[in-house]
């Protein structure tokens, strides 16, 4: 890598003297026909230039590194609060390719588009392996696209340089790129990316009755076993009567089967055994109490759940591949922050509003209800935002562990709950069964997602402390309004809720929302301002 000092020093960036403590580096591509970097250096470094600033440019012609800015030095190149944390290093682009619209351009001549591209990226792949190395950073959780920085609400609506990489015919992704950064730091050959053509894959079965041969092929008989729904590993494939693509052999396609309906019966140990248990110690009084607290639980965990099988289809596709943990982080914790948010509005609603609504929906005399759902709803927050992670254990058949774990810990539950429900009633029974769930989905399934799945856990609860603020604050506000007044019919309990989702939702919108979810809701946003909604 050849490497030239070219600081811009005439540029407003520069003279603010703003420094950062590195904590990332983004990848950048130029996003116009041109591959030399010295013009872009020279339109830059101009005082009256202050629309942007990056830390490097990568020639397209011969790969030099052109530094621009101090490597510690705030950059102008997110759009967003990455420039905060991030170095930002631009790659220039073929003059071959000419843009249409947005992202999407047409190439006059492939060969020396890929050329351009190729040179850029591995220019890109060492420089990144060397900053790394400077700022001890991880190639694999630290390094991101503009395109990505966007994703994480960090940084503004772009699409490079993944647009730029697909648009010249390369399998260059960024998970690639920092596979590459990572073998370049230990002294490995940089990985070609390439489509995989064997080896084994995944695939998602959508039926119950697929039907197992003893052989590939149609002329094979049945075992008279089925896969059932769910996503399997095909370790070899044989050409066979029946099918023009092939037939798969399946790798482990029983104990994958029998550790899923072992996990549906051990979560039965959870929620039903506690109505038994209180039965044997208490009366009837008791158990309908009870019962209502764990049907308010079953309609928390779903409403709360219904978005993650909208992702297994793509988390399984991901996870056929080596170098997608990065993108499964990025989905954990996107959709994570979309179940929390309405999470807390559950929770916080149910916190303020949760008593009056028991007594005008059971009656009087359930109003015990109100404590137990709350300690249910609490317990099951953890796993309610991290069903992705049960998603991705899923694809990748990782369930042993899982199940092994949550066995034991039902068991401990289970001898919880009798001497709970004995000594305390009600609130002994549910305080083992949360007890249990946030010792399994809150601390080890935790640790396990960080080590094992390679998902980053710690980002994912630092989102969520900030995301609790404004919950916490709704909470405290409205119980001061709500001592005032007094919630005893359906339309009062009602009115107040909708209050309270507005205030929420306004609150949520301005103070804890990221870029990426901001852009969800402005379609509704912009419908309701047609309607008249400012």
């Amino acid at each position: 890598m050849k490497l030239v000092q070219s600081i811009l020093t005439k540029n407003p960036c520069y003279k603010a003297g703003k420094k950062i403590a590195v904590k990332g580096l983004m990848l950048h591509s130029v996003g116009c026909s041109q591959p030399k970097a010295s013009v872009f250096i020279n339109s830059w470094n101009r005082a009256s230039y202050s629309r942007a600033c990056v830390h490097a440019f990568i020639d397209g012609n011969d790969g030099t590194v052109y530094q621009t800015l101090p490597w510690n030095h705030r950059g102008w190149h997110a759009g967003g609060s990455a420039n905060n944390t991030h170095i930002g290093v631009e790659m220039c682009e073929p003059a071959c390719i000419r843009y249409t619209s947005g992202s999407g351009f047409t190439v006059s001549n492939k060969a020396e588009a890929q050329a351009c591209v190729k040179r850029t990226y591995e220019a890109a792949v060492e420089l990144f392996a060397m900053l790394c190395k400077q700022y001890g950073l991880n190639p694999i959780t630290n390094i991101i696209s503009h395109k990505e920085g966007h994703a994480k609400g960090i940084a503004s609506n772009h699409g490079d340089p993944e647009h730029l990489w697909k648009g010249a015919g390369l399998n260059y992704t960024m998970n690639t790129f920092r596979q590459a950064v990572k073998a370049k730091m230990n002294g490995q050959t940089t990985p070609t990316p390439t489509l995989s053509a064997g080896g084994s894959f995944m695939v998602r079965v959508f039926i119950s009755d697929l039907n197992i041969r003893k052989g590939p092929g149609t002329d094979y008989s049945k075992t008279g076993k089925y896969t059932g729904k769910g996503s399997f590993t095909i370790v070899e494939t044989k050409d066979g009567k029946g099918s023009k693509k092939g037939w798969g052999k399946l790798k482990e396609m029983a104990s994958y089967s029998v550790f899923i309906f072992l996990n549906g019966c051990i979560s039965q140990i959870y929620w039903f055994s506690g109505q038994f248990i209180l039965g044997i110690y208490h009366g009837a009084k008791v158990i309908a109490v009870y019962a209502i607290a764990i049907q308010l639980s079953f309609m928390f965990k779903h409403f709360t759940g219904a978005i993650n099988s909208v992702f297994f289809p793509k988390i399984t596709a991901l996870t056929t591949r080596t170098d997608s943990a990065p993108e499964i982080s990025n989905i954990f914790l996107n959709i994570g922050r979309l179940q929390y948010l309405v999470i807390s509005l559950i929770l916080s609603g149910f916190i303020l509003f949760g008593r009056e609504f028991i007594l005008l929906w059971a009656g009087d005399g359930y109003q015990e209800a109100f404590a137990i759902t709350l300690i249910f709803f609490v317990a099951l927050t953890p796993a309610q935002t991290q069903q992705i992670g049960w998603h991705v254990c899923k694809a990748r058949n990782h369930l042993k562990f899982r199940t092994y774990t949550y066995f034991v810990i039902a068991l401990l539950c289970l001898a919880g709950q009798i001497f709970g429900s004995k000594y305390y009633g009600m609130a002994g029974n549910a305080v083992s069964i949360a007890a249990a769930l946030l010792l399994m989905e809150g601390l080890i399934l935790n640790v396990y997602y960080q080590k094992k799945e390679q998902i980053d856990i710690i980002s994912f609860w630092k989102n969520f402390a900030r995301l609790s603020l404004v919950p916490c604050v709704c909470v405290a506000g409205c119980l001061l309004v709500k001592m005032q007044i007094v919630f005893d019919s359906w339309v009062k309990l009602l009115a107040g809720i909708a209050a309270y989702s507005v205030v929420f939702f306004v609150l949520s919108y301005l103070f804890s929302l990221n870029e990426y979810e901001k852009g969800l809701l402005r379609p509704l946003t912009k419908r309701l301002g047609r309607l008249g909604f400012r």
